[in-house]
């Protein structure tokens, strides 16, 4: 009789293509994010805790998925909340300042991944490096005395908040693209579910309240040559008669361009159109509706360069 909570056979990435993350919702992003945006380089992901890195192959994925929700109906959601900072120090040149998150009941995110890897021992990079310390980072710094100076910046105006953990992310990346929501995998049997923070389902996504909003009216172009800029990235669009009302491409804490870029439209109909824009010049893009991204966010928000350093300028 097969096992339904044995996922042990099937086969684990080598590389952190597919991962499960612990990710806050977008609605407490922007009091971490906005300084990760200003410290985290080619960021992947949104605010999150590294949870299993990295997980299971493309191929194994829809049963991986399955095992995943058969393991976890018997796990209760929980409350983390982050009110403290602490570091890694990994040299003299490198340094990562973290928020410790706290969880009630104690030492759940451990027992939740214990319960995984149960599932799923050969996922067990996290530990097999020593004990995990689960940890969401903030950034990383070149001395130990450059990451203090910003710790005591945060503790004397850091606000403490909490969020309570009712799902789990199986993310999935090509290349060096930020994560789309494979799965959102709820915690919890009692049969009472509310909609994910991520993913088909989440805010933005179609038939759901916020469908209108920017969350639901934005696109994400990804895998754009290294020489793009925002002017290339409008172009795309508007040299096939789409009308843009916001546009902005990623950029790494020194200023750099990534190779992705958001697209907002005014309306739900002009994005869902646009979703469908001719990239025969870009023959490795794609385009991707924002809802189903673990990052970034909207154009102009906490996961945006420049408008995090206007804020701070004003």
């Amino acid at each position: 009789m097969q096992n339904l909570t044995d996922g042990s056979h099937l086969r684990k990435l080598e590389t952190s293509h597919a991962v499960i993350n612990i990710v806050p919702p977008r609605e407490i992003w922007d009091s971490i994010q906005s300084h990760r945006t200003l410290f985290t380089r080619e960021a992947r992901c949104g605010p999150h805790i590294t949870f299993v890195d990295p997980f299971i192959a493309p191929e194994d994925m829809s049963e991986a998925i399955r095992i995943l929700q058969e393991v976890l109906k018997e796990f209760p959601p929980f409350t983390i909340r982050f009110e403290r900072f602490s570091k890694f120090v990994h040299s003299k040149n490198h340094c990562t300042l973290f928020l410790d998150p706290i969880c009630d009941p104690p030492n759940a995110l451990q027992d939740l991944q214990q319960t995984v890897l149960k599932a799923f021992p050969q996922c067990d990079g996290q530990i097999r490096r020593g004990q995990y310390v689960p940890h969401l980072s903030i950034g990383s710094f070149p001395s130990k005395a450059d990451l203090e100076q910003k710790q005591r910046e945060l503790e004397q105006s850091w606000v403490p908040i909490e969020f309570q953990l009712k799902e789990i992310y199986v993310l999935q990346r090509n290349g060096s693209d930020p994560f789309q929501v494979a799965a959102a995998v709820p915690l919890g049997g009692n049969g009472v579910t509310s909609p994910p923070h991520f993913g088909i389902g989440s805010p933005g996504s179609p038939g759901t309240p916020q469908e209108n909003d920017p969350i639901g009216r934005t696109l994400l172009l990804l895998n754009m040559p290294k020489n793009s800029d925002d002017q290339k990235l409008l172009h795309v669009f508007t040299s096939q008669n789409m009308k843009p009302i916001a546009h902005e491409m990623l950029r790494n804490p020194n200023g750099g361009l990534r190779t992705c870029g958001l697209i907002e439209f005014e309306t739900l109909e002009e994005a869902r159109i646009a979703e469908r824009v001719d990239l025969s010049s870009l023959p490795n893009a794609y385009i991707l509706p924002i809802y189903k991204m673990a990052f970034p966010g909207t154009v102009g928000d906490c996961c945006s360069l420049l408008a995090v350093q206007q804020r701070n300028r004003s």
